[in-house]
Parts: C-alpha cells; structure tokens; sequence
C-alpha cells in the first residue's frame, strides 16, 4: 500500500502495482488493468457558500439509470458520503460516491465487470481510506 495526494486537499491509500493518472489538477485516476477496474477521483474546492448535500449530487448523478442500489460507504472524519451502485448499458458496473465537508467535495467513481468486486475491492477500500490534508 502506499498513500497518494491527488490535490493538497486530502489524500488516498492505494495497492501497489496500479496504473496512475494525475490528469489536470482536479482529477485523479488509477485502474488495475488486471481486473479491468478502475478508479477516478475528481474534487472541488469551495472558497464561499454553502455546500449542496452529497445525496443531492448523488441523486442528479443517478437521475434515470435503470438499476441504482445505494450503499454504505463510511469516510473517517466525512460528516457527508453518500454511494449508489448502478449498471449501465455495456454491462459495466458503476459506483459514485461523493464525499462532501463545508469546503470540499470529492467524487469517486469506480468502474468494472463485478458488482461485488467493486463494492468490496481495491478501490471501495481505498474510498474508504480518504482522509483530509489541511482541514480548515
């Protein structure tokens, strides 16, 4: 395992042996090519105003999809997560979660062939792993 900050914001434990892409200063991806699994993280720093509740993004995220199930993701220190599974058209299965406090918001989506393999993986544990830098 080793730990990865993909901002300054918060950071992430990872398996190693994964292919990364640090991508643009808000989006973060890493897949076990393998198990044709990935993970991407994007996140949103807010300087003012409040911040919309993660069941809300979560919802408009899902908004239509056929089969959503949400689960339980638990984040040390994240007063706001909220997670659904859902499958789309190719067969690939999706996990959202986003992660919100007053200044920031993470989104981790997670993407592959098993729902179980996604929703008790590498990168469901790695979500988990998610702790804040900096923390005003």
């Amino acid at each position: 395992m080793k730990t990865v900050s993909p901002t300054s914001s918060y950071t992430i434990d990872l398996p190693d042996g994964l292919h990364e892409d640090e991508g643009d200063d808000r989006v973060f991806s890493c897949w076990d090519e393998e198990a044709s699994e990935l993970l991407q993280l994007s996140s949103y720093k807010r300087d003012t105003g409040a911040q919309p509740p993660s069941s809300e993004r979560l919802s408009a995220r899902i908004h239509g999809a056929a089969e959503a199930e949400s689960i339980k993701i638990h984040i040390n220190g994240c007063p706001d997560v909220a997670a659904a599974v859902t499958k789309g058209d190719d067969g690939l299965f999706w996990l959202y979660c986003y992660a919100s406090w007053s200044d920031l918001m993470i989104l981790a989506t997670v993407s592959g062939p098993s729902k179980l393999k996604i929703t008790n993986g590498w990168a469901c544990k790695s979500i988990r792993s998610i702790k804040r830098a900096n923390a005003t």
